[in-house]
């Protein structure tokens, strides 16, 4: 039988080369959590990469679960489904229905919209500074109509006033946000420069017609580059990438994931030195 290839797979380096992947690992929740400045969000994120990282603190805390007790896989699933769902005022049904959307797909869980609003009450119970943001950014709207990043990138919402509006107010800084520092906007309190823009001019160039930038999205980057050096770029390259920027006052450093290959679809994970 032959093998069943991914769609992302059909990408494959050139002859002599090597694909290297890099992913701002929860990159708008790092935002969230800053611009809400939520204590409890702030350290799950920091134990990223252990088995207590933010999906397994949002999973003890819907459940209810004593010290004693490890969730399971499948409510680490749901857990992980309201994490990316809630801080952008999600309502519990749109939960519900996002879910058993998926349900055909591993790990086939589903959710009955009363479960989805006890899990929903649970998560704003949890992270009670949230809809205080919301708040925040919904006396900034009656103002002026206008938000602002730290990077400065501004946003004015014409919207009728509604759900509809607050939910795309919302969304906009943590987006844009992770969206400029990727790119390589220079934060004005730390003028360091780096991410996408960082690559092209320090790699790419020193390198023409060997390194290229295949791909880019809000919050990774996808690079070819000659086997012979690849170490070498894709140190330069996650450097460039894991740059600090500062929100509501604070500093903090999103970490990035690194994966190299033949294939964009068969990737596997790399490990560089911070």
């Amino acid at each position: 039988m032959k093998k069943k290839l991914k769609i992302r797979s059909m990408l494959r380096a050139s002859p002599g080369k090597v694909l290297l992947a890099f992913d701002f690992s929860q990159a708008e929740t790092w935002v969230v959590a800053h611009l809400a400045d939520s204590k409890t969000m702030k350290e799950a994120l920091n134990r990223a990469g252990t088995k207590f990282d933010i999906h397994y603190t949002t999973t003890r805390g819907i459940y209810d679960y004593a010290d004693t007790l490890i969730p399971s896989d499948d409510e680490r699933y749901m857990g992980k489904k309201f994490n990316h769902s809630c801080s952008y005022r999600t309502s519990a049904q749109m939960v519900a229905h996002m879910i058993n959307a998926e349900s055909i797909y591993p790990p086939y869980m589903s959710i009955s919209i009363a479960s989805a609003k006890k899990l929903h009450g649970k998560w704003l119970n949890l992270y009670p500074e949230v809809p205080r943001w919301w708040m925040d950014i919904e006396r900034k709207l009656e103002v002026s109509r206008t938000l602002k990043t730290v990077y400065g990138r501004e946003r004015k919402f014409y919207y009728r006033w509604g759900q509809e509006l607050l939910k795309e107010a919302t969304a906009f800084e943590p987006q844009s946000t992770v969206g400029d520092h990727c790119l390589g906007h220079v934060h004005p309190e730390l003028g360091i420069e780096g991410g996408v823009r960082g690559i092209y001019y320090q790699i790419v160039k020193k390198f023409p017609n060997d390194v290229n930038i295949l791909n880019t999205s809000h919050d990774s980057v996808i690079i070819e580059s000659p086997v012979s050096i690849s170490g070498e770029v894709a140190e330069k390259s996650y450097k460039l990438l894991r740059r600090p920027l500062i929100v509501n006052g604070e500093q903090f450093t999103i970490p990035v994931d690194a994966e190299q290959g033949e294939r964009w679809g068969e990737l596997e994970k790399m490990e560089i030195a911070a």
